[in-house]
């Protein structure tokens, strides 16, 4: 008759016990069970693993990107100067703790260098950056559980046009911001630092946000989902987005090492760090929405655990 095996004592083993049981209750309770559902989903999809993808292809994206987005908005938007605005504004919403001049000085020699470009040239460029839309959806698919995507001519062609809707919509985020800013500056007589002013262009970048987040939570997956049912990871990265840059901000102004480094090397370093963050919070809105899909056909909403490993 084989020994019985002996439980594994030690500090390790003691440990290993302590979390197990708060992991169980976290699981259990009636308080605690559904974020700590999102947060365990987020988790057996690797999601820190898939967000540092994300950041890594939407870093090297970024330039095609705003070549794409100044050569656009300089020859479809009238005056030439507002559309300029439009374009850093719009980065700066996006990328914060980088100031707009930084962004200013790249679209100055992108403008520059634009007529180069051509047609076809600039379809290349936008090729190149629509990578980042493809790590996304890969993301998005692992997030859901889904083994294969669409075909990868479909999911090209899909990537670019997603590319042409996030660039809409945040150009035109900007230039309504702008405009009802100048509007409520003529109409209600008020300087550009008023609170009115000053509220108008905090709800702004949120509201843009929820929006992108919205489209991309619905178009990206291989799977049919309807508008309303992605709506609650769309608020949530809205809201989520408004607090991490409003404390990215403050971080980064208050950071004594910071100020320390190259200007140049400053705005990297920040945009990667961003980028980071930000890919974690797309990925735990896209996990919110899991769970609430599970929730709605009564399956159950904590993962599966995963297969364990037969002992040798």
């Amino acid at each position: 008759m084989a020994e019985a095996q002996a439980e594994p004592r030690g500090p390790e083993a003691r440990i290993e016990r302590a979390v197990a049981w708060l992991y169980r209750l976290l699981a259990n309770n009636r308080y605690t069970r559904f974020p700590w559902a999102v947060v365990q989903t987020f988790s057996r999809a690797q999601g820190a693993l898939l967000s540092g993808s994300m950041a890594y292809y939407t870093f090297l994206s970024l330039l095609p990107l705003l070549i794409v987005a100044t050569v656009v908005a300089a020859n479809v938007f009238i005056p030439e100067q507002e559309a300029e605005k439009a374009v850093a504004d719009a980065l700066s919403q996006v990328f914060p703790g980088i100031g707009t001049e930084v962004f200013n000085a790249v679209i100055e020699q992108v403008k520059r260098n634009s007529a180069a470009l051509g047609v076809f040239g600039l379809l290349t460029i936008a090729y190149g950056g629509s990578g980042f839309v493809g790590a996304m959806t890969a993301c998005m698919n692992r997030m859901w559980g889904l083994e294969s995507g669409r075909n990868p001519v479909g999911q090209k062609l899909l990537n670019l046009v997603i590319v042409v809707l996030l660039g809409s919509v945040l150009l035109g985020s900007a230039l309504l911001t702008i405009w009802v800013s100048a509007t409520a500056q003529a109409t209600l007589d008020v300087a550009p630092t008023s609170p009115v002013i000053r509220l108008i262009e905090e709800v702004a970048a949120p509201s843009s946000m929820a929006l992108l987040l919205l489209l991309l939570y619905r178009l990206l997956p291989a799977r049919r989902h309807s508008w309303p049912s992605q709506l609650p990871g769309a608020l949530f990265g809205g809201v989520g987005f408004y607090v991490l840059k409003r404390a990215f901000d403050f971080w980064a102004g208050h950071s004594a090492g910071i100020e320390a480094l190259p200007g140049l090397l400053v705005s990297v370093v920040l945009l990667l760090v961003w980028l980071g963050f930000f890919s974690q919070l797309i990925l735990y809105g896209a996990a919110l929405n899991v769970v609430l899909d599970r929730r709605r056909h009564g399956l159950p909403i904590m993962p599966e655990e995963p297969a364990a490993e037969p002992r040798r």
